[in-house]
């Protein structure tokens, strides 16, 4: 039988007592059909078990860049609510954040069986990210140049815009 090239790599250097999925997971090989089978292998995996069945296959390549070195966890923390936990690459911008943010919190809505529903274009005017007190503004910007470390800590802070200047970059915290 012949295997893909990347299973064949992985079982050379796999060791004899650790049992290792063998799944070609390159983005050109996985479909939506695929997805459950992958999901199920590597939920077999005695490193990976502890993993949701509902997780996708970013997460779990976002997992395996914080055993690796090249993610860090981190937690959203709210007023009077609690926490939200994101695990980010340190490539990830300010952007791609906010976007974590809110699938994480549409995941915490769904498993307490909530219909609640958050207008994300509402918050993100009226509120930014605040990091030891520096707003982050800049969308464009990478989580690891500004100096978001593993276990960094994270917050939601209300601003106002200036009035003579309505722009996005023109932001003041109250």
């Amino acid at each position: 039988m012949d295997l893909p090239t990347s299973v064949q790599k992985s079982e050379e250097r796999s060791q004899p007592d650790m049992p290792r999925p063998s799944v070609d997971l390159t983005p050109s090989s996985t479909t939506e059909s695929d997805h459950a089978s992958i999901v199920e292998s590597l939920l077999e995996d005695p490193l990976l078990n502890d993993l949701t069945p509902q997780v996708t296959l970013e997460e779990v390549k976002t997992l395996i860049a914080i055993e690796e070195g090249r993610a860090y966890r981190i937690r959203i923390e709210r007023q009077r609510m609690d926490a939200i936990p994101l695990v980010v690459s340190q490539a990830t911008t300010v952007r791609q954040m906010k976007k974590l943010i809110q699938a994480a919190f549409k995941r915490m809505v769904r498993e307490q069986s909530s219909t609640r529903f958050v207008n994300w274009k509402y918050i993100w005017r009226t509120h930014c990210l605040v990091l030891n007190g520096n707003k982050l503004l800049d969308d464009s910007v990478a989580i690891s140049s500004i100096g978001i470390k593993n276990n960094s800590s994270l917050s939601f802070e209300k601003y106002i815009a200036r009035r003579e200047n309505r722009r996005r970059n023109s932001r003041v915290i109250r």
